[in-house]
């Protein structure tokens, strides 16, 4: 346990830093909080405040109704940025969405550790979580408003959970739910 501690509050302290210092990069180079040619960063942000409109308008399911049967490609982003973009105006939502990011990013190591120390040998697992916790690329998405610091966590997320399903005896429902 100490060690996951350590290994959440190193990693999230190195998101953090990383995702202050790049919103403030960005804002000096570009004029906004976005990475350079952030087309879909920005596109996110709209079409989740578009789904804010339409839940203040009482034109939600409308929305997002109308996004689900076009061409559409992702409508999980904008929902689980949803909320943020209701509570916060302008810079503030892409700083917050920054340090949700770097929350999911800290915590993934951690979850990597736990599946890696069930199959492994305790050096080896932390060696794992480590190098999951000092990623570049895996960093460097933690200052980006995009998907794939959740899409990473809800897959190391699922293997974890498939991992000690197929690992225990009892398969109850409640096991599986």
């Amino acid at each position: 346990k100490a060690f996951e501690k350590k290994l959440f509050q190193v990693g999230l302290s190195v998101r953090v830093l990383y995702a202050i210092f790049v919103f403030y990069f960005y804002i000096s180079m570009t004029g906004v909080p976005h990475e350079f040619a952030a087309a879909d960063s920005i596109a996110y942000i709209e079409t989740a405040e578009w789904m804010v409109r339409g839940w203040d308008g009482g034109y939600f399911w409308e929305v997002v109704s109308q996004l689900a049967t076009t061409s559409f490609s992702d409508l999980g982003y904008p929902l689980y940025i949803l909320l943020p973009v209701k509570i916060f105006e302008g810079n503030a939502v892409v700083f917050f969405i920054l340090i949700i990011n770097s929350l999911f990013g800290a915590y993934t190591s951690v979850i990597l550790y736990r599946i890696a120390r069930r199959s492994m040998d305790e050096t080896t697992a932390r060696l794992t979580a480590i190098f999951c916790m000092l990623h570049p690329v895996l960093i460097c998405y933690c200052g980006l408003t995009l998907k794939e610091v959740f899409m990473t966590w809800l897959l190391v997320l699922f293997i974890d959970m498939a991992d000690r399903l197929l690992r225990s005896r009892k398969y109850a429902f409640s096991t599986i739910a």
